[in-house]
C-alpha cells in the first residue's frame, strides 16, 4: 500500500480505518481462492483479524506461503482447539494462588479465634 510508510505507522494518529477488519477489504489488497475466502469467512467469525495496512503492504501478494502473510491473515489451521487459549498457565497459576490465599485465611482466621478466646473476646457461650 503505496500511501502508508513506517513513519505513518509509527504515529499514533494511526485510525481505525487505517486497519484491514473483514474479508471484503482484505479481498481488495490480496487475491484469494474460493476455497480461501470460504475457510477464512469461517475463521474471522471467530477469531476477528485486524490488519495494519502497512504491513499488509509489506506482504508478498503473489507468494501464498509468505511469512508475513501466514503470520496476519488467518488460516483454517486456527479453528483447531485441541490446543490451550492460556499457553503461558496464567488460569492454573491463579487457582493454585487463590486455594493457597484461602488456606492462609482459614489459618489467620483460625488462629485469631484462638487468640480472641484466649482473650477472653470470645466465650464458649457465643
Amino acid at each position: 500500500y503505496k500511501d502508508f510508510s513506517l513513519c505513518s505507522f509509527m504515529a499514533f494518529k494511526y485510525k481505525e480505518k487505517d486497519y484491514i477488519t473483514n474479508l471484503e477489504e482484505l479481498k481488495k489488497y490480496i487475491k484469494l481462492t474460493y476455497d480461501e475466502e470460504t475457510q477464512l469467512r469461517e475463521v474471522i467469525k471467530i477469531h476477528p483479524m485486524k490488519i495494519s495496512k502497512y504491513y499488509l503492504s509489506l506482504i508478498n501478494k503473489e507468494d501464498k506461503n509468505d511469512p508475513l502473510r501466514k503470520i496476519f491473515i488467518p488460516s483454517k489451521e486456527e479453528l483447531i482447539v485441541s490446543g490451550d487459549y492460556d499457553t503461558s498457565g496464567n488460569k492454573k497459576i491463579q487457582k493454585q494462588l487463590d486455594f493457597s490465599i484461602n488456606i492462609l485465611k482459614q489459618h489467620f482466621f483460625f488462629q485469631l479465634i484462638i487468640a480472641l478466646h484466649t482473650a477472653g473476646f470470645v466465650s464458649e457461650k457465643d
